[in-house]
C-alpha cells in the first residue's frame, strides 16, 4: 500500500506517523499469531534485516498498533509497518519504488514475522540465575575438595596427608586470587607497566588458570608426601629430621620441574600476546607459590600430634657432646 501525504486510516484508526513516510509503502499485518508487542516486531524485523543487503535501503521503519491501544509493550495481532526512503519515493520512480523498496520491505517483514526469534547476545543474568550457578559452583568445590581429601587418605594411610594437602590448595589459591587484585593496583603504577601487569578481571580464562595452579600444587606436595612416606618406612615415625631429609631428597626436582615451566611461562607471558596475558600470569604467581607451599606448608602440617624422640638433637650438638666428653675422660 502507498502512503500518501492526506491521512492514512486502518481500521478506523489514523496512523499517526504516515504523513512522515509519505512516498512510501505501508504493510498491514492481521492476525498475528502469537500476539507480538510492536517493539518485538521491530526487533524482529531489524534481526531479519542484518541477515540482507538491504539494510541501508531500509533505514527508515516504524511499527505502530491499530487495535486503539496506546502501549508498545502489550502485544497485539494487528498492526502497521511503514517504510520510507526519500531515494525510492512512489512519485519518482514506481518501478525503482517496487523493485528497490517495496519488494525488499516486504521481505524482510515476512521474514521477520514468519520465524521465530532465537537468542542473539546475553549480556545480563538475573540474580537468581547468578545465586544458582554460585551456589552450584561452591557445592561443587567443597565435593571436590572432599574427594581429594579421601582420595590421599587413603594412597598416604593417614588423615593428615589429605588435611596437609588440601590446606596448601586452598593457601595458593587465595594467594592467587589476592594477586590478581594486586594487578588492579600495581597496573597504575611504573612497576606494574614495566612488567607489563594489567587490571586483570576474573572470567573463565582465569578461573581455569587457578585450577591448573591446584592441580600443580597438589601433585607437587604429593611428590614430597611419597618420599616421606619411603623414608617413614624406613625408620617408623615422622621426625622434623625425616622431613628435612625428605624435602632435601625431592628439591632438587622440585626447583628443576618448577625452574622449567617458569622459564617457559615467562616466555608466554612476554611475547604471548594479550590472549593469554591473564592466564600466564596466573600461572607464573601460581607455580612460584605452589612450589613453596608444598615445603614449607604441607610437609610441616604432617608433625601436628607426631610424638618426636626423647633427647633428639642435632648433629653438631651430639658431636659437641661426644668432644666434651672425651675431654673430661683425659683429665680424669
Amino acid at each position: 500500500m502507498v502512503l500518501t501525504k492526506n491521512r492514512f486510516v486502518v481500521n478506523g484508526q489514523e496512523v499517526p506517523d504516515a504523513p512522515q513516510f509519505a512516498g512510501g509503502e505501508a504493510i498491514i499485518l492481521k492476525n498475528i499469531e502469537p500476539p507480538l508487542a510492536p517493539d518485538e516486531i521491530y526487533s524482529r524485523i531489524s534481526r531479519a534485516l542484518m541477515g540482507t543487503n538491504d539494510a541501508e535501503a531500509l533505514k527508515q521503519i516504524r511499527v505502530n498498533r491499530i487495535d486503539g491501544s496506546a502501549s508498545a509493550q502489550s502485544p497485539t495481532s494487528t498492526a502497521v509497518v511503514l517504510v520510507a526512503n526519500r531515494n525510492f519515493d512512489y512519485a519518482k520512480s514506481p518501478a525503482d519504488w517496487r523493485e528497490k523498496l517495496a519488494a525488499p520491505a516486504w521481505k524482510v517483514v515476512n521474514d521477520g514475522i514468519g520465524k521465530e526469534a532465537s537468542l542473539q547476545k546475553v549480556s545480563n543474568f538475573d540474580a537468581q540465575v547468578a545465586g544458582d550457578t554460585q551456589r552450584a559452583a561452591i557445592f561443587a568445590t567443597l565435593g571436590s575438595i572432599i574427594a581429594i581429601m579421601v582420595w590421599i587418605w587413603l594412597r598416604f594411610g593417614d588423615p593428615k596427608y589429605g588435611t596437609a594437602t588440601v590446606a596448601a590448595m586452598i593457601h595458593d589459591t587465595i594467594m592467587v586470587v589476592g594477586a590478581i587484585g594486586l594487578s588492579h593496583w600495581l597496573a597504575m603504577t611504573g612497576f606494574g607497566q614495566a612488567l607489563g601487569l594489567e587490571a586483570f578481571r576474573l572470567n573463565m580464562t582465569l578461573v581455569a588458570a587457578v585450577l591448573t595452579v591446584m592441580g600443580y600444587s597438589m601433585v607437587d606436595t604429593i611428590v614430597v608426601f611419597d618420599r616421606i612416606r619411603e623414608n617413614r618406612g624406613k625408620y617408623g615415625s615422622v621426625t622434623r629430621q625425616l622431613i628435612n631429609d625428605s624435602v632435601n631428597q625431592t628439591l632438587s626436582r622440585t626447583l628443576l620441574t618448577a625452574g622449567t615451566t617458569l622459564m617457559t611461562l615467562f616466555v608466554m607471558f612476554v611475547w604471548g600476546g594479550p590472549a593469554i596475558h591473564g592466564f600466564t600470569f596466573i600461572l607464573l604467581i601460581g607455580i612460584l607459590i605452589g612450589t613453596y607451599s608444598s615445603i614449607a606448608i604441607a610437609a610441616p602440617i604432617l608433625l601436628i600430634g607426631e610424638k618426636q624422640p626423647a633427647g633428639q638433637k642435632s648433629s653438631k650438638t651430639a658431636g659437641a657432646g661426644a668432644v666434651a666428653s672425651a675431654g673430661a675422660v683425659q683429665k680424669v
